[in-house]
């Protein structure tokens, strides 16, 4: 149900045009930047869990 509501939120910043490709995005949380941090979170929260089995899965290789 999580990656099903941050999908959604996600594809709802791309189709507002609020997804723009910066490599190295800084995040500042001022308040005229409110949607845009809420898309970027959600981006976040969605790449938690492929960051994790990253992680371990470097670890189980070392």
């Amino acid at each position: 149900a999580l990656i099903i509501i941050t999908v959604g939120i996600i594809i709802a910043g791309l189709l507002k045009g609020v997804g723009m490709i910066n490599i190295y995005p800084s995040i500042d949380f001022r308040f005229s930047n409110l949607p845009f941090n809420i898309y970027y979170l959600a981006f976040i929260v969605f790449l938690l869990p492929l960051i994790y089995l990253e992680i371990k899965e470097r670890i189980l290789w070392h």
